[in-house]
C-alpha cells in the first residue's frame, strides 16, 4: 500500500477507481503498487494506482490485473467547468 506524499499525489491526480469502467470515487480508494514493492517496486505517482476496496483485493487475488497505462501519472483529473443552464 502507498502511504504519506505519494498517497496524497495520486488521491489528487486521480478522481476514481482506475479499474475500467468503475467509478468509485478515489476518496474510498486504495493506493498500492502497480510493480510491487517487494519486487522492487518504487513507491510513487508513477508507480501507484487507485482501486476500490473491491478491485484492489481482486488484483492481489490475481483476478484483476493492473492496468499500467492507466496510472495516476498518465490519468490526471481535469477540473470540469460548472454548466451553464441558461
Amino acid at each position: 500500500m502507498v502511504t504519506g506524499k505519494a498517497r496524497q499525489a495520486t488521491q489528487i491526480l486521480v478522481v476514481q477507481c482506475q479499474y475500467r469502467g468503475c467509478n468509485i470515487p478515489t476518496e474510498f480508494s486504495d493506493v498500492s503498487h502497480i510493480n510491487p514493492w517487494v519486487d522492487g517496486g518504487a513507491t510513487d505517482q508513477v508507480n501507484s494506482m487507485s482501486r476500490c476496496g473491491t478491485h484492489d483485493r481482486g488484483k492481489h487475488q490475481n483476478h484483476c490485473e493492473a492496468d499500467a497505462t492507466n496510472t495516476a501519472a498518465s490519468t490526471p483529473s481535469q477540473p470540469t467547468a460548472p454548466s451553464s443552464n441558461r
